[in-house]
């Protein structure tokens, strides 16, 4: 029993599950706009850079999906030039 209840402890606590759905771009259109601060003109280049594996975004089947906390923290790891 021990054993079910530590499993049960590991969980994403609830607070991070309500989080989802706002941390959750879904389309090039959204992503674009997130990261060109609002101009979703970029959607191209979301599509490049996601075949090329550059930002962190997956796909789930023809729709691309990022979220904001693994875009932020990817554009604060880019050298400035």
């Amino acid at each position: 029993m021990n054993s079910i209840a530590s499993v049960q402890n590991q969980r994403a606590p609830s607070a991070v599950a309500n989080d989802l759905p706002d941390n959750l771009l879904r389309g090039g259109n959204a992503i674009a706009a997130f990261l060109f601060l609002g101009d979703s003109h970029g959607r191209r280049k979301v599509h490049h850079y996601a075949n090329t594996g550059k930002p962190p975004v997956f796909r789930v089947g023809a729709i691309l999906y990022g979220r904001k906390s693994e875009l932020n923290a990817a554009l604060s790891a880019t050298p400035r030039s």
